[in-house]
């Protein structure tokens, strides 16, 4: 299952992750200890901020490839 950074908004595989943090019930996965450490500073920065997926008319995933 791929999941997103939340500092750098870079896919990873959830299964393959090194660096995890919770907070406030939830948990988050980043692809390197920089990353976490910035989450772990100031986490109400990120919360959030991962972009939703687009989806065109017809329900697949817009990548903008065609």
């Amino acid at each position: 299952m791929m999941v997103t950074d939340p500092v750098c908004l870079m896919e990873i595989n959830k299964e393959e992750v090194k660096f995890v943090s919770e907070y406030r019930g939830q948990t988050y996965y980043f692809d390197s200890e920089r990353c976490k450490q910035e989450f772990d500073d100031s986490p109400d920065e990120f919360v959030g901020t991962i972009p939703e997926k687009v989806y065109g008319d017809h329900g697949e995933r817009f990548d903008g490839s065609e």
